[in-house]
């Protein structure tokens, strides 16, 4: 085929010359020798184009349609450079074709050079305002450079051409969410509802939206909506996932049957129907089904390890781990090793244990969690140094390190309240993983232990522009601001939206209730932190929290006893005296609410 092409290209290109030789880098029609060499072999786009404008000899459509037949051919085949190289050379040709422009970008896209296909969309934009795809296709480089702001006025730009355009309004709408602009986000998704019941990704992203908003039920009604029209195993996975975080355990189950009638054998699904059972607590259904999936299966040994899981879960140990013995040795049996490790552990045999986790090999994927468990067992065992030596030798190893290893030796020397080595090694983790979560967030924390509260901000903003979904990230932040009485709106939607995406974490409904508090929303603040108290009942900030709201509502005898229940659970000295210094004082003279 690719031999056919170069023959109708060489033939084409006789019958379209005439006599003249096909062009070459010697003498291409209108353009000067020195003019094709800068074009050919330039990697600026920008001076590339500003030299085919500035020719002025006339267009040679021949010659430009022939560069174009063989660039299309070089595409076709995914060699990108040489591609490229003979667009250039078709645009030298006929500097006014559109077309040609137009080829360029996509190709720079292809091969990496965002930059540089920014800059072409720039200027074609210019020469044609009107094409939609474009200001599109800009948009999405925009938003790989996490410039969000730009892509949604070349979103808005595309929807001035074609205001029913349901690709736009959905990208839109998407890029408003991640700006956590949800009034806008949903008014789009439901403008094009409005118009069109059928519109599935419409219904896809507003039950992701309304999930985000806590707006549960109706979540639920656009998920099944969306999968009604669009079955596809993927979305049911992802709804799987939202229907087991509210524990409707039964809707889940019935969701992984719906894969199953199509795919009876689909492993994941099968395993996915233990899980849930497991998470159900009915662990001898989730047994069951394994170990007649184990009877079926091809390679029944490749299930032993999560058999002995669940014996584990049952209270199986002794055949758990006869099972797993017969993995030990394996070449892929370190996940074996690993929980044999975890059993003896529990049974505080940690020398056994020790034995275990050091024969894991640094290229297992259970390495970074045998370093984990192996630093957590010579700390009970009180061996400390060896703790940070076994760090620091995986560190300094570029073939075991792992950005896990410096969180933990940051945490090893923070206990020892040595702040600065441990901001070092969270420093030189940052340099070596500049865009890993894990790093960033410790290092966030840690400059918030260390009073540098703004910088702790940045970096914290830095985890949100890689994970704009971290619920950890989101509170942190929220929370920060509502502690200091500042961006509240702001900070009630961060929180509002870590929430949604983990319901059950007490340290945000905390939040939450803080920030409630702070806007004057006093009965909601209340409510909110009695929810954190169910789920963190010893938590001394959360009763600190709940004993100041109290205060606020007059309920002074709740307020003491929430003083008290701090001062109860509390080991800060400092915090220790300030509960104490609150509860004498509204002994002796209550305060006025706040």
């Amino acid at each position: 085929m690719s031999r056919l092409l170069l023959s109708l290209l060489l033939i084409f290109c006789f019958v379209a010359c005439g006599e003249k030789s096909p062009p070459s880098d010697e003498a291409t029609p209108g353009v000067t020798i020195k003019q094709v060499q800068t074009v050919s072999t330039s990697s600026d786009a920008a001076s590339v184009q500003s030299a085919v404008k500035t020719v002025s000899e006339p267009v040679d459509r021949a010659c430009a349609y022939f560069y174009f037949l063989w660039g299309s051919h070089a595409e076709y085949n995914q060699d990108f450079e040489a591609s490229l190289d003979a667009f250039e050379k078709a645009l030298a040709c006929d500097p006014s074709s559109i077309v040609i422009e137009k080829k360029i970008p996509i190709l720079l896209m292809n091969m990496g050079e965002t930059d540089q296909a920014a800059e072409w969309l720039a200027k074609t934009i210019q020469h044609d305002p009107n094409d939609k795809l474009q200001y599109m296709q800009l948009a999405q480089i925009r938003i790989q450079q996490m410039n969000r702001e730009e892509a949604i006025q070349l979103y808005q730009k595309a929807l001035a051409l074609d205001p029913d355009d349901s690709s736009v309004l959905v990208g839109l709408g998407i890029l408003y969410n991640y700006q956590m602009e949800f009034d806008k986000a949903e008014g789009i998704f439901r403008r094009l509802l409005a118009k069109n019941q059928e519109e599935y990704h419409a219904w896809l992203y507003l039950g992701r939206l309304l999930n985000l908003r806590q707006n549960r039920e109706e979540a639920i009604a656009a998920y099944e909506k969306a999968l009604a029209l669009n079955w596809s195993a993927d979305l049911v996975y992802e709804m799987v996932d939202f229907y087991a975080d509210q524990e409707k355990y039964g809707e889940a189950m019935r969701l992984y049957d719906s894969i199953l009638k199509r795919e009876p054998d689909n492993k994941r699904a099968r395993l996915g129907r233990v899980q849930t059972l497991m998470s159900m607590g009915e662990d001898q259904r989730a047994l069951n089904e394994l170990l007649t999936l184990q009877k079926e299966s091809k390679h029944p040994a490749q299930l032993d390890t999560s058999v002995s899981k669940l014996l584990l879960r049952l209270g199986h140990t002794a055949e758990a781990k006869r099972l797993l013995e017969r993995h030990r040795q394996d070449a892929e049996g370190m996940e074996a090793r690993y929980l044999l490790a975890l059993i003896a552990y529990q049974d505080s045999d940690f020398k056994k244990a020790l034995s275990y986790l050091r024969g894991i090999s640094g290229r297992s994927d259970a390495y970074p969690e045998a370093v984990y468990l192996q630093v957590r067992i010579l700390r009970e065992m009180g061996e400390n140094g060896q703790s940070v030596s076994l760090l620091m030798k995986n560190i300094s190893d570029p073939e075991l390190r792992q950005p896990l290893f410096f969180a933990l030796l940051s945490s090893l020397y923070q206990e020892q309240n040595k702040n600065i080595a441990a901001m070092e090694v969270l420093d030189s983790g940052i340099r070596l993983y500049p865009a890993n979560e894990q790093i960033l967030f410790e290092h966030a924390l840690l400059l918030e232990k260390t009073g540098k509260p703004l910088e702790a901000l940045q970096s914290m903003e830095k985890v949100l522009q890689l994970h704009p979904d971290n619920p950890e990230a989101l509170n942190f932040i929220g929370y920060t601001w509502a502690d200091q009485n500042i961006n509240l709106d702001k900070a009630l939607i961060y929180i509002q939206r870590a929430a949604a995406i983990k319901p059950n974490s007490g340290f945000i409904h905390d939040s939450l209730g803080w920030i409630y508090f702070r806007l004057g929303q006093k009965e909601k603040a209340r409510d909110e932190l009695l929810k954190a108290l169910e789920l963190e009942p010893e938590d001394p900030d959360i009763h600190g929290h709940l004993g100041d709201v109290y205060l606020s509502l007059h309920v002074l005898d709740q307020a003491i006893l929430s003083y008290e229940n701090a001062l109860r659970y509390s080991y800060d000295p400092k915090k220790r005296r300030l509960l104490q210094e609150k509860i004498d004082q509204q002994k002796k003279s209550p305060a006025p609410a706040r």
